[in-house]
């Protein structure tokens, strides 16, 4: 018997992954929170089964952690508006309050300090 040449285990480089797959889906920019929200939700069930093809394990990983960056950007940007937003409404409706009874509660009586 001849010697087998031992080689070393090759280490493979995984290239950024763009927030679309190759599977043909929609970026998670051009999908409605909620639909992203049930996509996600389906992915964690298959994570957590353990029902994946190994083989699309890292790309169903990837889309998932996509979809939560998609989201946590717009969940930030919608707290940002409303931040800005408020405080024109509080002006509004104390200004309405002057005008009315005290004893009715004003549009502002719904908001505190934070909006979240």
């Amino acid at each position: 018997m001849g010697k087998r040449k031992v080689t070393e285990p090759t280490t493979r480089t995984v290239p950024d992954v763009p927030p679309t797959s190759n599977r043909g889906e929609r970026p998670v920019t051009d999908i409605s929170y909620v639909d992203a929200m049930a996509e996600l939700d389906g992915i964690v069930k298959a994570l957590d089964e353990g029902s994946l093809d190994v083989d699309d394990l890292a790309d169903r990983f990837q889309r998932a952690v996509d979809i939560v960056e998609e989201l946590d950007r717009r969940i930030t940007a919608n707290r940002v508006k409303i931040e800005q937003l408020a405080p024109r409404l509080r002006r509004l409706a104390g200004r309405d309050a002057d005008r009315t009874d005290a004893s009715v509660p004003s549009a502002s009586d719904a908001f505190d300090d934070e909006p979240f």
